[in-house]
């Protein structure tokens, strides 16, 4: 006995899937099935326009708030920047350099600058919240560290200027004394000779320790001890013959020598601070880099503008699924209406 067996066609196929999506077209809706098509629509009309103005709201807020956050960003990484142009005008600062002291006094103004916007905001920028506002306070905090700092190492200008000019006449004074020492100790015998050794010994001493501290830093024990060499080449200069041509041009070279040590002298105090102040400048550098970079990475993860990008995209997705809505009421409304005049 033959089996027949009788496969579904394409059209019956078609039509079935036809009649399951028009099953699922002509379901009704939960919650509001129940209403009538004019109050469903109306519902789904309202909803549909309070999810649209929802999503513009949020797009709004999500844009401002990227646009703030991309203004935090740039003025934390200028701060970055600021610290370390801050670090070398103090290095150079310490040499005396008088165009330095103006390069630290602007850059002091422009940290200040951008952690007040940060703190306080200014004209389209609010002030800091949130997450970042913590690690705002701890800048802050640093940055009140430096600026005092930066003001002690201005204090410090007039020593710090007399520093560079008093070693360069230093410098230039021991270079000449050098050859007339060497011809006192040719020339003397006995006690003469050796107040001419002590002579030389003095002013080499001298120009070492103040070479020294141009570049090093400063001890009131160096800047005593540079006094007394300075009184032992002037008693070693003064019990030689003064008649002597030679010790008479010593005597001529040894004056603004000793006179520019006397002042290097006098400014000793605001000198050891400020080259102090200049190598707590350098040391906080990187605690300050650090802590800009835990600033930008603050900003850059804001919780605020997370939250208005989430809220956009799910009441974005919600008015359109609304409308698909208000579109298949509309079509079973269309379909009853048919089917009641074909009958």
């Amino acid at each position: 006995m033959a089996l027949k067996l009788k496969l579904p066609t394409l059209k019956s196929l078609g039509g079935a899937k036809l009649k399951g999506a028009d099953s699922i077209v002509s379901k009704p809706l939960p919650l509001i099935g129940h209403l009538a098509t004019g109050q469903q629509l109306k519902f789904l009309g309202i909803s549909a326009l309070i999810c649209l103005l929802l999503t513009l709201i949020a797009a709004y807020v999500n844009n401002r708030e990227t646009s703030h956050s991309a203004r935090y960003v740039e003025r934390a990484g200028e701060l970055q920047i600021l610290f370390l142009r801050l670090a070398n005008s103090s290095q150079a600062a310490m040499s005396g350099d008088s165009e330095a002291f103006e390069r630290l006094a602007q850059n002091r103004d422009a940290i200040t600058k951008v952690i007040n916007q940060l703190d306080k905001g200014d004209f389209g920028l609010p002030a800091t919240t949130g997450g970042a506002r913590k690690e705002l306070e701890a800048i802050k905090s640093s940055v009140d560290k430096t600026v005092t700092d930066v003001t002690t190492l201005e204090q410090g200008r007039p020593g710090l200027v007399t520093l560079a000019k008093s070693i360069e006449v230093i410098n230039i004074t021991s270079a000449e004394m050098r050859p007339l020492v060497q011809e006192m100790t040719e020339a003397y015998t006995g006690p003469q000779k050796t107040a001419a050794a002590t002579l030389g010994m003095s002013i080499e001493r001298i120009g070492k320790d103040a070479a020294t501290m141009l570049s090093a830093d400063v001890s009131l024990e160096q800047l005593a001890q540079l006094g007394v060499d300075t009184y032992a080449a002037e008693d070693a200069l003064n019990s030689l013959p003064s008649g002597d041509p030679l010790i008479q041009k010593a005597t001529n070279l040894f004056e603004p020598y000793r006179n520019s040590i006397e002042i290097l002298v006098s400014q000793s105090r605001n000198l050891v601070e400020a080259k102090g102040a200049a190598r707590a400048i350098s040391n906080d550098l990187t605690t300050l880099s650090g802590q800009s970079e835990e600033l930008t990475s603050a900003y850059q993860s804001s919780l605020t503008n997370r939250l208005s990008a989430t809220v956009a995209v799910l009441a974005g997705v919600l008015t359109v699924l609304l409308l698909l809505l208000i579109f298949k009421e509309y079509l079973n409304d269309s379909n009853r209406r048919a089917a009641a005049a074909e009958a």
